[in-house]
């Protein structure tokens, strides 16, 4: 019968997506136990899981006693980094997908809007200004790389709201902010001398060292309720997909809502990067695969990209720390790696774009 048919596919077209989500959470759930093996002590995988569950459940341990030991470096030193791995790689994915949707444009990402430079000059005057990245300094890099990244996402976003732009204008304004935000970065770097440099230069291409537990709390309580917005206003999305125009003709307030969505994932996004520095490709290339693998609902596309994004920024993170062990790479060098010929492998599958597919 036609209803039992389209009953029996739509379940296919669900059962589908579920599982590519549910596999990507499985990557997730063992990429962090791996990632909680690195550094010092040698805990075993199950074991990393059993600690973490002790803990939680509120196990107490005689202080010096190898359980101590194993509760502290699990859950004091490691999985801090995990954590923000995973709050850091889903907001991004998520906000990459969100601003695909919006622009109609499948090279749009989280850094669209220039927020990426803007960070970039805010941390670069907190580090010329003497603050360091460690201890109750390092909230001084933190504050001003986040409140200079909104600078050039809001200029973009008023700009647009004084005068009609389509997508395509606003992706232009956005690289005009970030080549004018890198020439002052350059300006002020080329008169510093060679420790300023190498420290701005290491917090431009991203890491997720030196991490504690009261470092989460901004960008963890930002990233979850920005997900979660952005799942409710899903719906809406997938009519923005279909252009300006008919989202309008099917009474969607196309001007006003892509400001709060601007807005929304600016606060996201500079939340993250101004405690990680600048991780690229991962808002750029997660929804991509996640579009190619369950198609372009985002109903389904946000979720599946919260969960791979934040298994591919913890791979990958893993594997920086582990190339060169007992160093460490910074984890923004590994996704440049790996983000690049991903990206080219998906290009090169896709063989061009007519938009959001």
């Amino acid at each position: 019968m036609p209803d039992q048919d389209f009953a029996d596919g739509y379940l296919r077209y669900v059962r589908h997506k579920l599982i590519f989500i549910i596999a990507a959470l499985a990557i997730l759930a063992i990429a962090a136990g791996i990632s909680c093996l690195v550094d010092g002590r040698p805990i075993g995988v199950l074991d990393v899981y059993r600690i973490i569950w002790e803990h939680l459940t509120g196990a107490k341990y005689e202080y010096a006693t190898p359980e101590y030991w194993d509760d502290f470096v699990v859950c004091q030193m490691r999985l801090p980094r995990t954590v923000l791995a995973i709050i850091a790689g889903s907001s991004l994915a998520v906000c990459g997908a969100v601003m695909q949707s919006i622009m109609s444009n499948p090279l749009a990402d989280p850094y669209t809007t220039g927020m990426s430079s803007g960070a970039c000059l805010g941390a670069i005057i907190a580090i010329v200004m003497g603050f360091a990245f460690t201890g109750p300094s390092m909230y001084g890099i933190v504050g001003m790389s986040f409140l200079v990244a909104l600078i050039p996402a809001f200029v973009v976003i008023l700009v647009s709201r004084v005068v009609s732009t389509s997508p395509a204008t606003l992706i232009l304004m956005g690289t005009i902010m970030s080549y004018m935000f890198g020439a002052v970065n350059t300006l002020i770097l080329v008169h510093q001398e060679g420790e300023t440099l190498s420290a701005a230069y290491l917090w431009t291409i991203g890491s997720l060292d030196n991490v504690v537990w009261s470092d989460l709390l901004v960008p963890g309580i930002v990233s979850v309720v920005g997900c979660i917005a952005m799942l409710a206003m899903s719906g809406k999305l997938n009519v923005m997909m279909m252009g300006d125009d008919q989202a309008r003709s099917m009474g969607l307030d196309v001007d006003n809502f892509r400001t709060v969505l601007l807005l929304a994932m600016s606060v996201m996004v500079a939340s993250i990067i101004s405690f990680t520095g600048i991780l690229g490709f991962v808002g750029l290339v997660a929804p991509h695969i996640v579009r190619m693998a369950i198609g372009s609902d985002n109903k389904y596309v946000i979720p599946a990209s919260m969960a791979f994004g934040s298994a591919l920024l913890l791979v990958t993170d893993t594997i920086a720390r582990l190339v060169v062990y007992p160093y460490e790479i910074p984890v923004g060098i590994i996704l440049m790696f790996i983000g690049g010929p991903l990206f080219l492998f998906v290009v090169v599958r896709k063989r061009g774009y007519g938009g959001i597919y």
